[in-house]
């Protein structure tokens, strides 16, 4: 199971530790009771919100940092997301749009996190999938 369960009130047992995976995020599903101690650690979370990117079509994640809100005891989150996309999308902005859109509704609706923010940073263009040189034009 990807959400650790600890007693209501106790620290979660990973909060020490420093795991390459990242840290746990408090606060998952927002239909629990406060107090109830449910974790997911910040990878699996990452990996769900880079599956929901790339729900649309043509866009590959990569990578996804997911930061706690400035202020002490606030439950928001901001997402930064690095996609690819292919090189030929009309509008980037129409499509950054739409993958903000699946993150912030996956984010939500599945993980239970209060997103402040989806932050979307295209990395590369890239050609279709299966597309040769001289399709391309080069």
């Amino acid at each position: 199971m990807t959400t650790p369960i600890h007693p209501p009130g106790t620290p979660s047992p990973y909060e020490d530790e420093r795991l390459p995976c990242g840290r746990p995020l408090s606060r998952v599903r927002a239909d629990r009771e406060p107090g109830e101690g449910t974790w997911i650690m910040e990878s699996a979370a990452a990996r769900t919100l880079r599956a929901a990117a790339e729900e649309v079509p043509g866009v590959r994640a990569g990578s996804c940092r997911i930061i706690a809100g400035p202020n002490a005891g606030t439950s928001q989150v901001t997402v930064h997301l690095g996609v690819q996309v292919p090189l030929s999308t009309p509008d980037l902005t129409v499509l950054a749009d739409e993958v903000r859109r699946h993150v912030t509704e996956t984010a939500e609706l599945s993980l239970g996190l209060d997103v402040a923010a989806v932050d979307i940073h295209i990395t590369d263009l890239a050609d279709a999938p299966g597309r040769s040189e001289d399709e391309s034009g080069r």
